[in-house]
């Protein structure tokens, strides 16, 4: 697993009360792995859920000048602080740290499960148009651009809205739709003129639609207080209840949406440049892929949808939203350097590769951990 250890305070620059909760972190990662090393665990939810929480504290503080600035970081130190409650024991005793050693990791594994698992979204396929194959290129745009005015969007609406918004191309890879260009002959001119090849799209969420189900609203509704907790109430009191928007979605080639959910890529802002991105993997084999995705992109509304906008009356179509970009890629980040992308993959494989618990107990990390990851924390505050 390709977790790493968390930085020494004297390789960070925190504000004093940031360097105070780091020093319990390093204090909690040293007991959960002196714990491993008397009881070897498989899956090491204890290490991984001290990582996750330091390294949100430290993401949020080397990115707090975009997106949702510093208010994340200075929440998250306050909840760490909130660990360090003596109960009824003195403060400083071996049972008082290792009461708050064992709170981080509680905290951790549901930053782990909640925030990190809503983000890695479900892939689904672009439903085909209720239109007839003989309606034309310009009755389908016309009818689409009037659709954009709808408050409540279906997931088919969405789909279909995005493709239009972004050109029906994918926005990291520039290629175009493959089934719209069967159907229209003006986007498979666009494609040859741009010198774009053509592929399956899909719609990827940047939080994903199980986030906000209504089959598991415990799920979603502790998903949400954790947004809440690092102070983005009013990015999550917009996004509640409307995974189905434009703000949320990008129209992406398959097989990288394939990648995005599985966190093999990020978007990171380019500070002065408006909706322009780097393109961010923990792999470089990522950009040596047959798409050949850049290595920044800059979004924008197709101009023939702002044109046809202005024509009707109409504001033109949202774009994905800057914060949630900046969320989804903070858990990216996280999740890579504290193993947890690697953790969760390798109990997904065991739990299919895995039929049935086996009596002689070489399947009890994997049920301890699977109990540890469909665990459900309402009160966010322990």
């Amino acid at each position: 697993m390709l977790s790493q250890e968390l930085p020494q305070l004297s390789q960070l620059d925190f504000t004093p009360n940031g360097s105070s909760v780091w020093r319990m972190l390093l204090d909690a990662e040293a007991f959960a792995l002196h714990n491993s090393s008397k009881t070897p665990a498989k899956y090491n939810d204890p290490v991984i859920g001290v990582r996750v929480v330091g390294f949100f504290l430290k993401d949020f503080w080397d990115h707090s000048h975009l997106g949702f600035g510093s208010t994340p970081y200075t929440r998250l130190v306050l909840e760490i602080s909130s660990c360090n409650t003596t109960g009824s024991h003195p403060e400083g005793s071996l049972q008082q740290v290792q009461n708050r050693n064992e709170e981080i990791i509680a905290l951790g594994l549901r930053l782990r499960n909640y925030l990190m698992c809503v983000s890695r979204s479900n892939a689904g396929p672009t439903p085909s148009s209720t239109n007839s194959a003989r309606s034309s290129f310009e009755v389908h745009k016309s009818e689409m651009i009037k659709a954009m005015a709808k408050v409540d969007k279906t997931k088919k609406d969405v789909k279909e809205l995005a493709l239009e918004r972004d050109g029906y191309a994918c926005m990291i890879t520039g290629h175009f739709d493959r089934e719209s260009a069967i159907r229209f002959p003006e986007i498979k001119e666009r494609a040859r003129a741009f010198g774009r090849g053509l592929v399956i799209t899909q719609c990827a969420h940047l939080f994903s639609e199980s986030a906000q189900s209504s089959h598991d609203p415990e799920y979603a509704a502790t998903a949400f207080a954790m947004l809440t907790l690092f102070g983005l109430a009013e990015q999550v009191r917009g996004l509640l209840g409307q995974v189905n928007s434009l703000r949320n979605v990008f129209t992406m080639a398959m097989s990288m949406h394939t990648i995005f959910d599985q966190y093999g890529f990020w978007l990171e802002e380019v500070p002065g440049m408006t909706n322009t991105y780097d393109v961010c993997s923990h792999n470089d084999a990522f950009f040596d892929s047959v798409e050949k995705p850049p290595r920044r992109v800059t979004f924008q509304v197709d101009p023939a949808v702002v044109a046809e906008c202005e024509k009707e009356g109409i504001p033109p179509p949202d774009l994905p939203d800057r914060t949630l970009i900046a969320i989804r890629s903070a858990c990216a980040r996280v999740a890579h350097l504290s193993g947890a992308v690697e953790q969760m993959d390798e109990v997904q494989r065991d739990m299919e590769a895995t039929t049935v618990l086996a009596n002689d107990g070489s399947t009890a990390d994997l049920l301890s951990s699977l109990l540890l990851q469909r665990s459900r924390f309402v009160d966010v505050h322990g």
